[in-house]
Formats: C-alpha cells, sequence, structure tokens
C-alpha cells in the first residue's frame, strides 16, 4: 500500500495563506476496509518549494475491535493487560491495577518533563519518593516514561492482541523500575506530591530530596545544581503539565486528577515567572499612566491603548540575566498585549513599526529552543506557541519577530518555521554574558 501525500488543490493553500495558517502536510487521515498489516508509505511534497521534503514509512496494523474490551474503562483494561503478559514473579494484579489506574496522571506528567528536561524530571521524582538522589531518580524516568507510553496503548487498544503489546510495555517500565519497588513508587505518585516538588524545583532550581531517615553511615546525597535557567525550567514545567492535560483529557482517569493537573497549569502565567510583591509595587507607582486594566492570564495588568493592542506593566524576571534582556529590547519598562482571536492577551516584549517582537535568552547548552534536538513533542509545543502569536498578530494585522541570544537556536527555529509555513521572522539579538 503507497500512499502519496500531496495538496492537490491550489484554492486550499491560497485560503490557508489568507488566514496565516498553512494546513499541515502530515496530519492525514486513512482508513482500511479490510483487516491486515499495511505498510504506508509517504511522500511529503512542498507546494512552495516544489520539491519532496520527507518521505515516511511505517507498519500499521488493522483489526477489527472486540466490543468487550472496547466497552472497559482503563484500570479494566489495565487489570486485562497483566493477566495477559507473562510474568515470572507473582504480582497481585488487581491491586497493581488500581495503582496504575491512581497514578496514570502523575505518570503522564512527569514523563512529558522528561522528554523535554530528564534532570528536571529526575529531581521531581527525588523530592516526590525515597530521597536517593538525581541519579537514582534519573533512572526510574526510563522506566516511567514506558508506563506512560503502555498506559496510552492500553487506553486505546480495542483488541486482546493490543492489550498484550500494551501488557509487555507496562512489564518493561515496572521491570526497569524495579518489581519490588513499583507499589512504593505508585504509592508516592500523587498529584499532592507532584505539585509540591513541581513547586520546591521551581523555587529553589536547586532542589533538595525530602528528609528522611539515613541509612547508617550514609547520609542522602543532596541533588546537583540542575542544568538549566530558571525562566527555561518555568517553560518546561508550564508547557509539560500543559501537554499531561491534554491527555490525561483523552483518557478515563479520575476527573480529581485532570482537574488537579489544570490547576497546576493555571497557577502560574505559561512562559513568565512573576513576583507578585513586585507586581504590586510597579502597580501602585505606575498606575497613573494607565487609564484600564486587562486581565492576562491570572494577572490584572494596568495598560493604555496604542494602535491595535496595549501597552502595560512589564512583570519582572526572577532570573537577573532574564530580566536585562527583556529590558534590553524594550527599556522602558513595558510589555505590548495583543487580544486573541479566541480570549485573552498575548505578551510580547515590544512592538516597533507594526512588529510586535518576543524575546528568548538562551541560558544553556540544552535549550527548549533548540528545536532540531528535541523531540517532536517538544518541537510541536514550539510550534503551538509561535501560532498562538501569529492567531493575535493576524488580528491586528501586525508582523511577528523573534529576538534570541544563540545562533544555534535561531537557525533551528528558522528551518523549523519554513517547514511549517509559520510567518515570523527569527533575528540573533546579542546578549553579553555582563550586560
Amino acid at each position: 500500500m503507497s500512499i502519496i501525500i500531496k495538496r492537490r488543490f491550489v484554492a486550499e493553500n491560497i485560503a490557508d495563506y489568507l488566514d496565516n495558517s498553512f494546513s499541515n502536510p502530515y496530519d492525514r487521515t486513512f482508513y482500511a476496509s479490510k483487516e491486515g498489516r499495511y505498510i504506508i508509505k509517504a511522500k511529503v511534497h512542498d507546494l512552495v518549494i516544489g520539491n519532496i521534503i520527507d518521505t515516511i514509512e511505517f507498519e500499521q496494523i488493522v483489526e477489527t475491535g472486540d466490543e468487550t474490551i472496547i466497552a472497559m474503562d482503563l484500570q479494566q483494561k489495565i487489570l486485562r493487560a497483566l493477566q495477559l503478559t507473562d510474568w515470572k514473579v507473582e504480582l497481585d494484579f488487581a491491586a497493581l491495577s488500581e495503582a496504575l489506574f491512581t497514578a496514570t496522571g502523575v505518570i503522564i506528567a512527569i514523563a512529558a518533563i522528561a522528554v523535554i528536561a530528564p534532570e528536571v524530571a529526575g529531581a521531581i521524582v527525588a523530592i516526590m519518593t525515597i530521597g536517593q538522589g538525581i541519579d537514582a531518580a534519573i533512572n526510574m524516568i526510563k522506566g516511567i516514561m514506558q508506563l506512560s507510553e503502555a498506559l496510552n496503548l492500553i487506553d486505546k487498544a480495542r483488541s486482546k492482541r493490543a492489550l498484550k503489546v500494551g501488557g509487555e510495555k507496562l512489564k518493561e517500565g515496572i521491570l526497569n523500575i524495579g518489581v519490588g519497588i513499583i507499589e512504593a513508587l505508585l504509592a508516592k505518585c500523587t498529584m499532592k506530591n507532584l505539585a509540591n516538588a513541581r513547586t520546591q524545583v521551581l523555587k529553589n532550581v536547586t532542589p533538595q530530596p525530602a528528609v528522611l531517615p539515613p541509612a547508617a553511615g550514609n547520609p542522602a546525597p543532596r541533588l546537583p545544581e540542575l542544568p538549566i535557567g530558571r525562566e527555561e525550567l518555568t517553560v518546561i514545567l508550564n508547557k509539560s503539565a500543559a501537554n499531561a492535560v491534554e491527555n490525561a483529557a483523552r483518557m478515563s482517569i479520575p476527573q480529581s486528577e485532570k482537574t488537579a493537573l489544570r490547576e497546576m497549569t493555571d497557577s502560574s502565567q505559561a512562559y513568565k515567572h512573576i513576583n507578585p510583591e513586585q507586581t504590586a509595587e510597579i502597580s501602585k507607582e505606575t498606575a497613573k499612566k494607565y487609564e484600564q486594566k486587562i486581565k492576562w492570564g491570572i494577572n490584572t495588568i494596568n495598560v493604555r491603548k496604542e494602535g491595535k493592542g496595549f501597552w502595560g506593566e512589564r512583570m519582572s524576571q526572577h532570573n537577573i540575566r532574564v530580566d536585562k534582556y527583556e529590558l534590553k529590547i524594550n527599556p522602558n519598562n513595558e510589555s505590548f498585549y495583543l487580544p486573541h482571536p479566541m480570549g485573552g492577551f498575548v505578551q510580547f516584549e515590544n512592538l516597533k513599526n507594526k512588529t510586535v517582537q518576543d524575546g528568548k535568552l538562551i541560558l544553556t547548552k540544552k535549550s527548549f529552543y533548540h528545536v532540531a534536538d528535541l523531540p517532536d513533542f517538544a518541537r510541536e509545543k514550539a510550534l503551538q506557541e509561535a501560532r498562538r502569536q501569529i492567531e493575535a498578530a493576524t488580528l491586528a494585522n501586525y508582523k511577528i519577530e523573534w529576538l534570541i541570544s544563540d545562533k544555534k537556536a535561531v537557525n533551528q527555529l528558522i528551518e523549523l518555521f519554513i517547514l511549517n509555513y509559520v510567518n515570523i521572522k527569527v533575528s540573533f539579538y546579542l546578549n553579553r554574558r555582563n550586560e
């Protein structure tokens, strides 16, 4: 079976161009009328360039679903998947399936963080669990990611064969974590523990594990400093929590877990780490020059009208280097806010000649904006951020420019935006270490 993915109608591209959001050539749905094993081969064409930009090949098994399995909830599917798997050790399948089901939301959240920043996920696990230090926790992350993949497979399973595939993936994850501690680990995987650990990581950047009675002569090791700045850490945690919400929403896990995940996402404004005390102080000092207020996330911002948007108070950054970088882009110590067509506002550092500017200070060699070095999930999150900005800028008839402090990130973002038809200019904006 060979399929050529190609845009057949120029009208589609004209419509896409007018609303500034081209169709994703990878986003295609295919239907098979017969059961069997299919090899899908796809050539992805770029209509503008006229070249083949990618070739994809994957195997897909098509089979009729079992109505009994389709009708099961997630916990029942987990139990059945465990039962269908060949185990060499004795396990209480009922208790384990219940524990996995209860911890599903937390497992998804940790796995989402681990995709972008394994060290951060390791620190969170170390704080949540047994205080063995970040090295031991990072070793657990592989197993947690396998559990997350397995739970997604099991949730989507429509047949006995699919449940067995998910069960084997569960087995891999459990064996990597350790049969002896899997139940203890899952007992610690609560939304409360995750929220507390997340807060500690955000506060400290160099987090400390929970205080536990040390083994005789062996004090609990101190976690090393994380190789990431506070600004990027905030972005990773907020975006990962948002991704976990999206995954959880598709699965039949307890509503309380979904709600807690969403609250964790909404508890702080994505992309910005705000100092509430300083915000209140700024508002008091500058309120006189602003004539109205807007809601930006959970924050109330004093603003004045300018063009299609608003000049308003800038939320200062805890990281001094990040704060100075933003002030270099806009020395007036303000932000520019554009309304989004779906509600709310999108924040930019500056407005210059009908171009809104967004600054990105790259603090580490392993950055969220080194998109070519990241998995598909992480690249898609960067694209989501860009597309939301485009939706706001298009409504105002403004252009967008990203000012990036790292040449590697500039080159990788330019390539990503070209391939995905994202109309954002990416420029290198120098930041000196002592600035």
